[in-house]
């Protein structure tokens, strides 16, 4: 049964449903459900309010939450259980700290990380190479100039710190 709370900040104008959706009443007593908007980066489902003077570009599972559960506890984040950005069924959402996230986002395969993410620089293999030259002796900075990218990430992958899901050969 899907179920109608005011949208936290905007009582008087907006209502979001335990399904994900979002109704005006700015134009007409009545309300329409607005049609959310989906971001081409992360694919979260979002729509654009208005107080009366200003516009303001929310996330449709922030609504849901705040108006259902009640304000992002401090040092939290909101969560899909199923990883999956535009299903913001009031179930499927909750408050998690980002450690939990993240392990989320491993555990329903949701993790974008190494030559997936869509700026990496590297691939896997370069990082093994990477870690092979540096144990060999060779300095950061000619591993860096090799590869094109910073010696400060020629320290972290070493370290561990960065790409440290790829283990050296």
């Amino acid at each position: 049964m899907e179920e109608w709370k005011p949208v936290v900040g905007y009582e008087n104008r907006y209502h979001v449903s335990s399904h994900g959706s979002v109704r005006s009443f700015v134009c007409c007593a009545e309300g329409h459900t607005l049609k959310p908007s989906t971001s081409r980066q992360y694919g979260y489902r979002h729509v654009i309010l208005c107080d009366g003077t200003t516009h303001c570009t929310k996330k449709v599972h922030h609504l849901v939450l705040e108006a259902f559960v009640g304000p992002r506890p401090p040092g939290m984040e909101a969560a899909h259980e199923d990883g999956n950005p535009r299903n913001n069924l009031l179930s499927n959402l909750r408050w998690s700290t980002s450690t939990a996230n993240q392990a989320d986002r491993v555990r329903h395969g949701t993790d974008i990380r190494g030559s997936d993410h869509r700026l990496a620089k590297l691939c896997e293999e370069d990082v093994i190479e990477i870690k092979q030259r540096r144990r060999a002796g060779e300095t950061y900075r000619s591993i860096a100039v090799a590869f094109g990218v910073s010696h400060p990430l020629i320290i972290k992958i070493v370290q561990g710190k960065a790409w440290a899901h790829v283990e050296a050969a």
